[in-house]
């Protein structure tokens, strides 16, 4: 369950998200940050025009394989981020040695999503809902009173075009929604 406090970022989020993907077509979700996972709390899947995978609300998926959780730790300071990495407490499917991910992985990786100003998948996340889900995704960090507490994505199947390029297309788009969730959330 959501604590109560968070639920607002849900509710005000839908609202934007459902915009954003009524103006693109393209699906989003939000995520937020959990303890060792990224939890999804809503989805525009079902209102875009686009057939790809439903996702179940409430699935936890992992902070370090998927673009909600590398934009979310690419903002945090890198010990917490190596203290999360080393912590041997979650569930495998929540640790980074899922995917063989060693700590100069997750530098590089988070380096990487720093400089081009979005969270994506590591190259070998295949998805949590199927075993390949066959999509990419982006994401943009989401804030309340100015503190991280999740992110926000937009999800495409693959086989239509490279992040970058979807991300030359949609960012801006995925950018001023976050500033109109943001803003309910700091007042």
């Amino acid at each position: 369950p959501i604590h109560p406090g968070l639920a607002m970022i849900a509710d005000v989020g839908l609202t934007h998200a459902l915009d954003l993907t009524r103006r693109i077509g393209w699906p989003s979700d939000i995520h937020l940050i959990e303890d060792h996972w990224m939890r999804v709390v809503e989805s525009t899947r079902p209102a875009s025009p686009y057939s790809l995978y439903q996702v179940r609300i409430d699935l936890r998926v992992n902070l370090f394989a998927t673009a909600t959780g590398s934009i979310c730790l690419s903002q945090m300071d890198m010990a917490h981020v190596r203290a999360l990495y080393d912590d041997p407490t979650p569930a495998l499917q929540y640790r980074p040695d899922r995917y063989n991910m060693s700590w100069q992985n997750v530098v590089d990786h988070l380096d990487k999503v720093r400089r081009q100003g979005y969270g994506e998948r590591i190259q070998n996340f295949r998805g949590e809902i199927t075993p390949n889900d066959k999509l990419f995704v982006i994401a943009l960090p989401l804030r309340k009173n100015g503190r991280l507490c999740g992110a926000i994505s937009l999800l495409w199947p693959k086989v239509l075009m490279q992040p970058d390029a979807f991300a030359a297309l949609y960012l801006d788009d995925l950018a001023e929604t976050v500033t109109r969730i943001n803003a309910p959330l700091d007042a």
